[in-house]
């Protein structure tokens, strides 16, 4: 009969698809005398294994990774994402000569063609309607990880008496405009 060591890895194996880990030790690198197993069966145990810790510290690390960042949504707020997250907050107002929808989204992403750089995605979506016709904005910046907290801000344009010391160094990735009355003209 097999040695406890080779059971444990093959549930260990097992138990890492449901959040569970065991540490067990390390298996010999030739066959086991005592109980005739084979190189090639432990060849293959201590591949399961492996794979099981890469898979475990793969959803470990990414559950556990959150940024934190500060920007102004009515007053200032401490935004706190984790990978794959979509953060959302709407606002609607309505005025004499019409509305105005503005959508703001937070995100926390792999940058594109990469396999541990990560990023926040920042996108605004605007639309109003007023006398001079519809209007629709939308915006998306950027900022990497490691440059969320790398602004200080300016004093003289924040929108509120208290203000957090850094904020994130925003990059634009796309602006696109559309005026109902502008197209309609032909601009």
């Amino acid at each position: 009969m097999p040695p406890a060591r080779h059971f444990a890895a093959r549930a260990c194996t097992a138990l890492v698809g449901i959040g569970v880990f065991v540490l067990t030790a390390s298996l010999a690198v030739s066959g086991c005398s005592m109980c005739g197993t084979a190189d090639s069966e432990l060849s293959e145990l201590r591949r399961d294994f492996e794979t099981a810790i890469f898979v475990f510290d793969f959803l470990i690390g990414d559950m556990a990774m959150r940024v934190r960042f500060w920007d102004y949504v009515r007053d200032w707020t401490r935004i706190t994402l984790e990978p794959n997250q979509l953060l959302s907050h709407t606002t609607f107002s309505r005025c004499s000569e019409g509305w105005t929808r503005t959508t703001r989204q937070w995100s926390l992403r792999l940058v594109e063609g990469s396999s541990d750089e990560w990023e926040v995605v920042y996108a605004t979506y605007t639309d109003a309607c007023d006398c001079d016709g519809r209007l629709s904005r939308e915006e998306i910046l950027y900022c990497p990880v490691d440059k969320l907290n790398d602004v200080e801000p300016d004093w003289n344009l924040t929108p509120s008496e208290w203000c957090p010391s850094r904020l994130p160094r925003w990059k634009s990735r796309n602006l696109y405009v559309w005026d109902q009355y502008a197209e309609m003209a032909g601009y």
